[in-house]
């Protein structure tokens, strides 16, 4: 029962144990066959609203690209600045002397398991924009042209046109949207007759 309870929230409200079957759950439904008292319930908006970031924007080529430079590929700007001492260290320094009144940030809030936390990444981006690309500028003309960081901040640097900057801000707008979505739908008193106004 430790396995199953680690991959399923279980609770016990009424006659019958019920399990809360998200978007990964769901695949896994063998496990709870040899439970016959275990009722799946696969009605779980909150796992459904985050889904909208999860299968929509990779199927757009453009918009793909430039997450993935940004964020997603091991040597993205910012996983090169959120895990790299020498790059964290240069970020910081930049922001004391660019971004002005503005605190420094020393994490990129990225965390690889969760889909959803493009939206921290993405917001920290555009707070800081301007330290962010001198960091990556910095760490090119500092770095060899084969070393993982000068890599991942050069083809930051190359998809960040005038166009990817503007994408990249609707892109973190959206992301903060969806997730406000996902907090209102996750309420557990919430009133199932308004959704589709709250979404329009």
């Amino acid at each position: 029962m430790a396995p199953l309870t680690s991959k399923w929230q279980v609770n016990c409200c009424g006659p019958k144990p019920w399990v809360d079957g998200g978007d990964a759950n769901a695949n896994q439904q063998h496990l709870i066959r040899p439970l016959p008292n275990l009722q799946l319930v696969l009605m779980d908006r909150a796992h459904a609203s985050r889904r909208v970031l999860q299968i929509t924007w990779d199927k757009y080529e453009y918009l793909d690209s430039i997450l993935k430079a940004l964020i997603w590929d091991k040597q993205s700007l910012v996983r090169v600045l959120q895990n790299s001492e020498v790059a964290k260290e240069l970020f910081h320094d930049i922001q004391l002397n660019e971004d002005g009144n503005q605190r420094p940030i020393d994490n990129m809030g990225f965390a690889k398991q969760r889909f959803d936390s493009c939206a921290k990444p993405l917001a920290r981006l555009i707070d800081h924009f301007d330290a962010a690309t001198a960091a990556a500028a910095e760490l090119v003309r500092r770095r060899r042209a084969n070393d993982p960081m000068s890599k991942g901040a050069t083809k930051a640097l190359q998809v960040l046109s005038n166009e990817a900057v503007l994408q990249l801000g609707m892109l973190a707008d959206c992301a903060e949207v969806t997730l406000q979505l996902t907090r209102f739908l996750d309420t557990e008193s919430y009133d199932k007759s308004p959704p589709t106004g709250k979404i329009a």
